[in-house]
């Protein structure tokens, strides 16, 4: 299957395969970090999967732990 075939195939089964889906009548979840929700237009979208990444000792864990505390 060609990658082009394969991005027909997935549109045809959801609505947004690939890229970033608009959220709509949803407040952002803010993180806390100002630079960070700043850059993420309020925060994280609600009910969205968010990749967090970095380098190595980037502190990417402990942001991660500490976003998911603050949402419990």
């Amino acid at each position: 299957m060609t990658p082009a075939q394969l991005s027909q195939h997935l549109r045809s089964h959801f609505d947004v395969p690939i890229g970033f889906r608009e959220y709509q009548n949803r407040r952002p979840y803010p993180c806390g970090i100002a630079a960070v929700d700043e850059l993420l237009g309020g925060g994280f979208p609600r009910g969205a999967v968010s990749e967090i990444s970095g380098n190595q000792s980037s502190n990417r864990t402990a942001f991660t732990l500490t976003t998911q505390g603050r949402a419990q």
